[in-house]
């Protein structure tokens, strides 16, 4: 993978292995065990950064636009779209989506990621899901069928995170079907 990108490109990566290298050594006396591994877990962390870096930015584009089209709108007293603001909303929410991953991350990473188990109902917590994916995906059509026969089903967990987990297979049946 080093003979990727262009010459710069190379360079500056080298350069930043070096100084990773460099600043390991001086903190906490690290010693390349393996220089290849190195190399790729560094790029990896290089990658993931870069992916990071572009979908926060996605978002934060969007509402750009979207607000300096109402400012204008605004400024010359003139009526506007009011799906530009829905689209600023959902973009909102996206972005907090995507903080809010990036901060779970941080917390597993750390060992700070907690579960808070109490006793619920699953209907509930499914039919909240769906309110919530609803919410964000209008024309998409979403049909729940409990088959149990039972609206209380009793369960013990983390509402929140079953709550994620079901929003998470909703969206990526939806960008995927």
């Amino acid at each position: 993978w080093w003979g990727l990108g262009h010459s710069s490109q190379q360079i500056n990566m080298a350069a930043m292995v070096s100084i990773w290298y460099l600043l390991s050594g001086l903190t906490v006396g690290g010693v390349v065990l393996n220089e290849k591994i190195s190399r790729v877990a560094f790029f990896l962390y290089i990658l993931f950064i870069s992916m990071a870096s572009h979908e926060l930015k996605t978002p934060i584009t969007t509402m750009y636009i979207y607000t300096q089209l109402l400012k204008n709108k605004v400024k010359k007293g003139e009526e506007f779209d009011i799906e530009w603001i829905n689209n600023l909303l959902y973009e909102m929410a996206r972005l907090t989506k995507l903080v809010d991953e990036l901060l779970l991350l941080s917390q597993i990473k750390t060992g700070n990621f907690k579960f808070e188990f109490e006793e619920l109902n699953i209907v509930e917590v499914i039919e909240k899901s769906l309110m919530s994916f609803k919410a964000s995906h209008k024309k998409t059509k979403v049909i729940f069928k409990n088959k149990t026969g039972k609206n209380n089903i009793s369960f013990i967990g983390d509402p929140n995170k079953l709550m994620q987990v079901i929003i998470n297979l909703l969206d990526n049946s939806a960008k995927h079907n």
